[in-house]
């Protein structure tokens, strides 16, 4: 392997009207790659001490972008996100960005939510059958795939499939599958996680 941008100074020269100086971090997650592009959302976190002197705190903020990174000359495009809107999954369908369900603090629940970007703007799209977040979307010839993750249960979510204008859920499941825990705004939930890739006809 080969270094051939420096994707964390580009995010923090970003992000540095945000952070002010302030300790931070940068977690980066749901890469997809799509016509010379990667799309990633980047979260950039701050913690920051409330200024009651008798009850000190930690205090943490946080601001998020959908990245656009150009592999070819390592430059990068930002999109503002939904700062409700915590691990969307990040998918890019016919040539379009899309964030797919998530955890939204707003109703302090997993979403059933889907936007698209397109002309500078994010269009809120029809809802997923059941909410989901840490999945994987991938476009498998007319169709987006929304697999494994975390539906809220400890069963293995069965895979959403999307057709450009609604959400069906497929009938097919996986009864065991390795799982672990996640952890999104102090709510612990079973999330199921593997590799994806395109095979002849469907998924691998």
């Amino acid at each position: 392997f080969t270094k051939d941008y420096d994707s964390q100074k580009q995010l923090k020269t970003h992000f540095k009207n945000f952070t002010n100086g302030v300790e931070s971090e940068l977690v980066a997650y749901s890469p997809v790659y799509s016509g010379g592009y990667i799309y990633f959302v980047v979260d950039c976190n701050l913690k920051t001490f409330s200024m009651n002197y008798e009850n000190p705190s930690v205090v943490y903020a946080s601001q998020s972008a959908l990245v656009k990174l150009n592999v070819s000359n390592g430059k990068m495009y930002y999109t503002a996100i939904n700062n409700s809107l915590l691990h969307p999954t990040v998918a890019v369908y016919n040539g379009n960005p899309y964030l797919v369900g998530g955890y939204d603090t707003s109703t302090n629940s997993l979403s059933k939510t889907m936007y698209k970007y397109s002309s500078g703007k994010w269009t809120k799209l029809c809802s997923l059958p059941s909410a989901r977040a840490y999945g994987k979307c991938v476009q498998v010839g007319t169709r987006l795939v929304y697999t494994m993750g975390t539906d809220g249960s400890e069963n293995v979510p069965k895979n959403l499939i999307y057709n450009g204008k609604s959400w069906t859920e497929s009938k097919a499941s996986i009864k065991t599958l390795a799982k672990n825990t996640v952890e999104i705004a102090d709510q612990k939930f079973t999330s199921y996680e593997c590799s994806v890739d395109l095979i002849s006809g469907g998924l691998l």
